[in-house]
C-alpha cells in the first residue's frame, strides 16, 4: 500500500481535530497535545458516526452519539476497553 498526502504539517494546530477525505475513506487527523499527529479511521465502530462531529479535548477522542473514547495517541478504547 503507499502512502497517500492528506494534508500539511502546518494544516493542523496542537490539541485539534481535523478530517480529511482519503478517497471515499474518511481519515481522523488528531494532534494531542504535546504529542505528534495521528490518522485513524473517522468512523465510530459502535454506530458508524463520524467521529469528527465529536469532541477532542486532553488527547481524548469523545463519539458525539453515545460517548464512546479513543486514546488520541493509540486509537485504543478508552470506554468502553479495547474497541
Amino acid at each position: 500500500m503507499a502512502f497517500e498526502k492528506i494534508g500539511s504539517l502546518d494544516d493542523l494546530w496542537e490539541g485539534d481535530m481535523e478530517m480529511r477525505p482519503m478517497g471515499k475513506v474518511p481519515v481522523l487527523l488528531v494532534y494531542p497535545e504535546g504529542g505528534e499527529i495521528h490518522a485513524f479511521q473517522g468512523i465510530c465502530p459502535h454506530q458508524q458516526v463520524p467521529l469528527w462531529e465529536g469532541a477532542f479535548e486532553d488527547g481524548v477522542l469523545t463519539c458525539k452519539a453515545h460517548e464512546w473514547t479513543f486514546d488520541g495517541n493509540t486509537g485504543v478504547g478508552i470506554n468502553p476497553g479495547g474497541c
